[in-house]
């Protein structure tokens, strides 16, 4: 039985019954990782403190010391707002051909025993 459920959200509708489709467990938790770590601060309603300011680290100059800043960034988020995951390892590797960093998080779901890798690659938008 799932105990981690929320909303799929691309909003896809169930083909018998219409209702929107549900992620549960592993894949809720890798959406929600994700939301946090690309939502700047202010941009949900009523809660300006929940956000990473990964935008910003994107634009300074590239080397293992702004990796370093952008691990922590996201370590701080992920161990702030999703309290159902707990980070195992993470690595944030710069990628100087394409002005971005590839971002491998590696983490449990509480109450269970698999290992869930999320890659997220880090691009400036011109």
């Amino acid at each position: 039985m799932a105990k981690y459920k929320d909303f799929n959200l691309l909003f896809e509708a169930h083909p018998v019954t219409g209702d929107i489709l549900m992620v549960e467990d592993e894949e809720a938790v890798t959406a929600s990782i994700r939301n946090l770590i690309f939502m700047s601060h202010y941009e949900k309603p009523f809660h300006p403190e929940i956000g990473c300011a990964i935008k910003n680290l994107l634009f300074e100059f590239m080397s293992p010391i702004t990796a370093l800043h952008i691990k922590n960034l996201i370590l701080n988020t992920i161990n702030n707002f999703e309290p159902r995951a707990k980070i195992y390892k993470m690595e944030v590797t710069p990628v100087y051909a394409e002005y971005g960093y590839d971002v491998q998080i590696w983490f449990y779901v509480l109450d269970r025993s698999d290992i869930v890798t999320i890659t997220l690659p880090l691009r400036r938008l011109r």
